[in-house]
């Protein structure tokens, strides 16, 4: 027994032994001492109880986190390192020297550092503080990025140059301090850093880099110098806890998104400086209620203060000579737009936003109370998103030579539910009617929307593109809505079977000829093709209308003439010959009643069958008094009215 035990306790041993292998051995080859200089030996370097020491002069070696061959020598280790002395005659801390060292917490930086390298000090989480020497000149791209654990930065006087995100994501970063002379500071430099809450910038800075500031959600109070002209892209994006900014005089460019999502401002003033305010630039500021722009500006972004839906009025000035699209869109609370007078680009009328000569209608107010709105006749154009969320609205009057409707311009306007597009329209954008909902990606249709418009045009595109209804109007004196025709005329239209005898007249009393009907029947079938070489019809020739109709009726068994190698053209169609050409069509089916209510018909007639058919299927009644109306003309309005009982499935 004892036997077995000790067998037992030996093969615990060797297995513990064989699991602190792996670990043995990666400690056995980990460096503790080395050289790390610029220039080979003057810098050497030793780790010893987590310290580690770095002795010689000049500047240390540059390395790459990114590059397993070049990381630095005691890169394996730096989960060890709680604290780095550096000599006093060190000029430069190489690049991703100490990155990502998660238990570093203490740093004595000698007053000989000039430079501190790119990714230096990177993702050293335990990093409380940091002083930086007099003597340093540049702080590169992403040197403390992700040191979470530093509160504070003073910046020394003679520095030159701030990189890219050298503080980045610092997220308890809560106080920064600017010599005044720093002028050269790159984009994103505390981005992220969500604890700052004040911040002065440098007396003689010029520009405010390329995200600089995004997304310091924690940032209440900014104070600009004097010097300032430019605010970058995204310079603030998304720092909500901004309530108030004041520009200074000189400030002459805000770009693209730099204050977007900014939805604690309430209020923003613009120099007489101010000459260009770019896209996006206070997009999404929910909480702004006012805007003052001062003469100068003369450039308006795309989308400058779309989404501010605390805006109610704004005021441009006759300065402004570039307005870019959608500047407006989605401020749901805005009653006006008003144009000082002298503007010679643009002007403004009853609150609504137009060229100076009235062509082109740019904004119309969302919270504007009025129920309809006549667009001016002068209006060609009606831009991107122009009457966006104009809740009020139930109808809207659009001119006649109205040329185009841009995009979403009547996205958002649940409560119209038809509107009348003139045939001078050739262009409408996505989604410009028909369509509700806070923003394009969750977009609805407007229940039982209705498009009138004319035929062929570019509103009966729309609507079909669309799913919505669309109903012609009416180009035809002779064809009213209270006609029993009316809905089968209107079909014929829609499918283009028939365009009338001129542009104003349908011509519903005329006889219809042969060659009508059959013309008729063949675009109702979607105009198929056809061999054309199988004609025998002497007085149907190739390039008339109806040629290829009547060749195709030819072939289907549809239609054999009327003796004598003739088809009959110009002759009068019967009230027979059109039910039969229908029957024929619809591929002789059987009668499904033996029952004949019509004197005039006898059984042994050829259309005997499908005048049954005709009458069982409620394409015809016949003429009154048991009778169907054998021998007597079909009239054009009739015809019609049959392809439509016929073929129309909505019928």
């Amino acid at each position: 027994m004892k036997s077995l035990r000790r067998w037992v306790a030996l093969a615990l041993c060797l297995a513990m032994c064989c699991a602190l292998l792996p670990q043995m051995s990666l400690l056995a080859h980990a460096e503790t001492s080395g050289s790390c200089g610029a220039d080979g030996d003057n810098l050497t370097w030793t780790l010893d109880g987590g310290v580690l020491m770095i002795t010689g002069s000049g500047a240390m070696q540059d390395y790459d986190a990114f590059d397993e061959d070049n990381r630095a020598p005691w890169y394996d280790s730096r989960e060890s390192i709680t604290a780095v002395a550096l000599p006093s005659g060190l000029l430069s801390i190489g690049a991703a020297a100490f990155y990502d060292c998660p238990n570093l917490r203490s740093v004595d930086v000698p007053e000989s550092v000039e430079l501190i390298a790119r990714f230096s000090f990177c993702s050293c989480s335990s990093l409380t503080s940091i002083e930086l020497p007099a003597e340093l000149l540049f702080l590169d791209e992403y040197a403390f990025s992700g040191c979470i654990s530093l509160t504070a930065v003073a910046l020394p006087a003679k520095l030159v140059e701030l990189g890219h995100s050298a503080f980045a994501d610092c997220t308890g970063l809560q106080t920064v301090s600017f010599p005044d002379g720093l002028r050269g500071i790159d984009g994103e430099v505390f981005s992220g850093c969500t604890g700052l809450t004040a911040v002065t910038l440098p007396a003689e800075l010029g520009s405010v880099a390329q995200g600089m500031f995004r997304g310091c959600t924690g940032l209440t109070e900014v104070t600009f110098p004097a010097s300032l002209s430019l605010i970058g892209k995204e310079a603030f994006a998304g720092c909500v806890g901004l309530t108030g900014v004041s520009f200074p005089e000189t400030l002459m460019v805000i770009r693209d998104s730099a204050f977007e999502g900014c939805t604690g401002l309430s209020e923003v003033s613009f120099p007489a400086s101010l000459e260009e305010l770019d896209s996006k630039a206070f997009f999404g500021c929910t909480g702004l209620q006012s805007v003052t722009i001062r003469e100068g500006l003369e450039e308006l972004g795309q989308q400058a203060f779309s989404g501010c839906t605390g805006l109610t009025v704004i005021n441009l000035p006759a300065s402004l000579k570039t307005i870019e699209r959608s500047i407006l869109s989605g401020c749901t609370a805005l009653t006006a737009i008003n144009v000082a007078a002298g503007n010679t680009n643009y002007c403004s009328d009853n609150g609504v936003l137009y060229d100076s000569a009235k062509t082109v209608l740019i904004q119309y107010p969302a919270a504007k109370t009025d129920s309809s709105y006549v667009i001016p006749a002068s209006v060609t154009q009606i831009g991107n998103e122009a009457c966006f969320g104009s809740a009020a609205l139930t109808s809207v009057t659009l001119p006649e030579g109205l040329q185009s409707v841009g995009w979403l311009a009547f996205f958002g306007c649940p409560a119209m539910s038809s509107v009348t597009i003139p045939a001078s329209v050739t262009a409408i954008q996505g989604m410009a009617f028909g369509y509700y909902g806070s923003e394009e990606s969750d977009a609805a249709k407007v229940e039982g929307f209705t498009i009138y418009g004319a035929a062929k045009s570019e509103a009966q595109t729309y609507a079909k593109m669309n799913g919505f209804r669309f109903v012609f109007e009416n180009p035809f004196d002779d064809v009213l809505e209270s006609d029993y025709f009316y809905n089968a005329v209107m079909w014929a239209l829609d499918l283009e079977i028939t365009a009338g005898v001129d542009a104003t007249h349908f011509g519903p009393h005329q006889d219809c000829t042969r060659e009508q009907i059959v013309t008729f029947l063949w675009k109702s079938q979607g105009s198929p093709k056809t061999e054309e070489q199988n004609n025998s019809f002497t007085d149907v020739k190739p390039g008339q209308y109806y040629y290829k109709a009547v060749i195709w009726a030819l072939e289907n068994k549809i239609t054999a003439g009327i003796g004598n190698q003739l088809f009959g053209v110009g002759y009068s169609c019967t009230r027979e010959q059109a039910v039969t050409f229908l029957w024929k069509a619809a591929g002789a089916p059987e009668p499904q009643t033996t029952g004949n209510q019509f004197s005039d018909v006898d059984p042994s007639a050829y259309y005997y069958k499908p005048v049954l058919w005709a009458a069982e299927n409620g394409i015809t009644a016949g003429i009154g008094g048991g009778m169907f109306g054998v021998g007597q003309t079909c009239t054009r309005a009739q015809i019609i009215t049959f392809l439509y009982k016929t073929f129309c499935a909505e019928n």
